[in-house]
């Protein structure tokens, strides 16, 4: 478990996404985007500092398609990928698009076939904060 990385006590799980509260990073196709994705898990999993942050993507019409997740360690903004889908959902059907989001590396493990996953934990402003936010 690597859970080092947590904004503090005003900041709590996004609830009802999985039985863990945990989210994924889904990996982008793109390959400078898997490169600096395979860059950032091996500083996690070293233990270096690291920053992440969540950008919203929406679509021609306004609705929220996709939250992009982007290593923004040294001030630099490189795409690793994007949260997995059932809690973009859960953030678009109950949270109105300017409430603050964060995530922040809860593990990383190693598949057979040598490719890391990261686990992350999506965090939302605890309920006495958010209540201007939701749907």
């Amino acid at each position: 478990m690597i859970e080092n990385k947590h904004p503090g006590k005003d900041w709590v799980y996004l609830p009802n996404v999985s039985k863990e509260n945990d989210s994924y990073l889904i990996f982008e196709p793109n390959p400078e985007h898997k490169k600096a994705a395979q860059k950032l898990l091996k500083r996690i999993i070293k233990r270096d500092d690291y920053s992440l942050e969540l950008q919203r993507q929406f679509s021609e019409s306004g609705e929220l398609e996709d939250i992009l997740v982007i290593d923004t360690t040294n001030e630099r903004q490189v795409v690793v990928g994007r949260l997995d889908r059932d809690a973009m959902i859960a953030i678009k059907e109950r949270y109105k698009e300017d409430m603050p989001i964060s995530v922040f590396a809860k593990s990383v493990f190693e598949a057979p076939d040598g490719a890391l996953h990261l686990t992350m934990g999506t965090l939302i402003p605890k309920k006495s904060l958010r209540k201007d936010f939701e749907l």
